[in-house]
């Protein structure tokens, strides 16, 4: 990366983190999409802290602003290229995926989550949902039973950790498959 893209690149950051610091999400992503736009073609710049700081933020506020298929790709970039696989990252992944349709992406990101801190009620009550949406579309009847188990499992451990929410999403998880 030359001196002169490597400054803009900086700079770009740095206003990033200011719009952030002023709570302004939106332009914050668009100073993240201009860095990582300027500097696409170069491949040192994907071995920089600031490319995998730059994914995992964008990942992170689009995942908190309902943009769900360009979360899952940053997140995903971000932890290919380092990022630490916390709760809240693999939660935000998981939930990004499972809005995405993608059932079995969402089932390996929220165990992930789920390891990492196992009272997890999103993660556990997303995990259910999960398994119940691949039951769905599930062609064999053993399968269909073994799926809906592990959403049962989720929806007890919910229970447990829970009881006076967890009654409604365990009925509406596992009903009428």
């Amino acid at each position: 990366m030359n001196t002169e893209t490597r400054q803009q690149v900086q700079q770009l950051f740095r206003q990033a983190e200011c719009e952030c610091s002023l709570g302004r999400t939106g332009r914050t992503i668009q100073w993240l999409d201009a860095l990582l736009e300027l500097a696409q073609d170069d491949q040192e710049f994907t071995t920089t802290d600031i490319c995998r700081l730059t994914h995992r933020n964008l990942g992170t506020l689009c995942h908190d602003h309902d943009q769900h298929l360009k979360a899952s790709r940053h997140i995903q970039v971000a932890i290919e290229l380092g990022e630490k696989e916390t709760n809240d990252l693999c939660r935000k992944l998981g939930l990004s995926q499972f809005d995405n349709g993608e059932y079995a992406g969402a089932v390996i990101s929220l165990r992930k989550a789920i390891e990492l801190d196992s009272n997890d009620e999103q993660a556990h009550y997303f995990l259910a949902w999960s398994f119940r949406k691949l039951a769905e579309s599930a062609t064999r009847r053993i399968t269909k039973i073994q799926l809906m188990r592990l959403a049962q499992n989720h929806c007890h451990i919910l229970r447990k950790t829970n009881a006076d929410n967890a009654i409604f999403p365990e009925n509406t998880i596992l009903a009428g498959l």
